[in-house]
């Protein structure tokens, strides 16, 4: 009776850890496409030849892009959260963005140790049951 418990509390970690294992797996996903548009930002703001760039494409989203000029040495409008946006220096922006790219970098690292964790508690919760099997 007791073992048939154990194995029960067994059983539910396991699914605990795989349920863990495939979130911390999205949510790295998503903070890495993060990452990837703060990349394409900084690239853009530390751009040599946005200064002397003539009409560019500028994309909407969404798949829509329109014509313009951008010009690095008026201020930008930055987001800030809640549709609240502020006017910034490219130079201010562009540190901002950084400083939001290290520490999305460093959530990713940290999701990706205890992903890690998880997996290794996972194995050898496995290996715990197929030893208990025998």
């Amino acid at each position: 009776m007791e073992n048939e418990q154990n194995q029960n509390n067994l059983r539910q970690e396991l699914e605990f850890l795989e349920s863990y294992v495939n979130s911390t797996e999205k949510q790295i996903q998503i903070m890495s496409r993060g990452l990837d548009e703060f990349s394409k930002a900084m690239a853009v703001l530390e751009s040599e030849e946005i200064p002397h760039s003539s009409e560019t494409m500028i994309s909407l989203g969404g798949g829509l892009f329109m014509r313009g000029t951008l010009d690095k040495s008026k201020n930008i409008l930055v987001a800030i959260g809640s549709d609240v946006y502020i006017e910034e220096s490219s130079e201010k922006a562009l540190e901002r963005l950084k400083t939001q790219a290290l520490d999305v970098q460093t959530g990713i690292n940290t999701l990706n140790a205890q992903r890690s964790e998880a997996i290794s508690r996972y194995d050898s919760l496995v290996a715990s049951l197929s030893k208990n099997r025998e």
